[in-house]
């Protein structure tokens, strides 16, 4: 969460430090915004100006998009690609084929 009441920019370094250290696979970022009937609407000022939110925002998701992108091109030098097949395989010959109609026939 960027931008939570009260955050600085010392502890807004720390989170991007954690997102670069842990390499979470999935993270759901966001920045705060006030939702009524919680402890921080109602006792916590919202003091971080919307523009600082989103600019916190936008640093923490290029952080989590560089840690990833680090790991999926270290996980490719480190395994061969593999073969697939493009297009369906061929139909069984009819002889494999079963089902109502195949007695009939």
């Amino acid at each position: 969460m960027a931008g939570f009441c009260g955050e600085t920019d010392e502890e807004h370094a720390q989170s991007l430090s954690l997102l670069r250290e842990t390499g979470y696979d999935n993270a759901f970022l966001f920045a705060y915004s006030t939702r009524e009937r919680t402890h921080a609407a109602r006792h916590l000022a919202d003091d971080v100006p919307p523009p600082v939110k989103a600019a916190r925002l936008q640093e923490a998701m290029a952080a989590y998009r560089a840690e990833l992108e680090r790991r999926n091109a270290a996980e490719a030098r480190r395994r061969p690609p593999e073969e697939t097949e493009v297009g369906a395989p061929p139909p069984p010959p009819p002889e494999e084929c079963g089902g109502r109609g195949a007695a009939a026939a």
